[in-house]
């Protein structure tokens, strides 16, 4: 549940993104806005990951492996916009690469295991 005047304020969903992160950027935008976020964890919900792209066995329907890699590349891509948004500009150029390297070849990582187990 979102306060309307919250949602309002940022903008409400970033649509830099396609698929995943835009809880995490708006989340993000809230928190910067001096909004707080709260967690309760007496409720309990059932979340399939991976099912709504068929990347997982929970998936309704089975969907073509070039479906998939798109799935694990715009899941990854969320990570890139997220840190080329907010970090970038915050750290020396060596460590940006290596960031985005290591995202980069951790996309590399779930398409080849993704590959290797389906």
């Amino acid at each position: 549940m979102v306060r309307k005047i919250a949602g309002e304020q940022i903008g409400w969903w970033d649509e830099d993104y396609f698929w995943n992160g835009e809880d995490i950027e708006f989340c993000f935008n809230l928190k910067e806005k001096g909004w707080k976020i709260y967690f309760y964890p007496e409720e309990k919900i059932i979340h399939y990951k991976g099912s709504s792209s068929g990347l997982k066995k929970t998936a309704a329907k089975s969907v073509e492996k070039n479906v998939k890699y798109k799935a694990i590349s715009h899941g990854v891509s969320a990570m890139r916009i997220f840190y080329m948004k907010h970090f970038y500009k915050k750290y020396p150029p060596i460590f940006r690469d290596l960031i985005l390297l290591a995202i980069k070849s951790l996309e590399h990582y779930r398409k080849a295991k993704h590959w290797i187990y389906q």
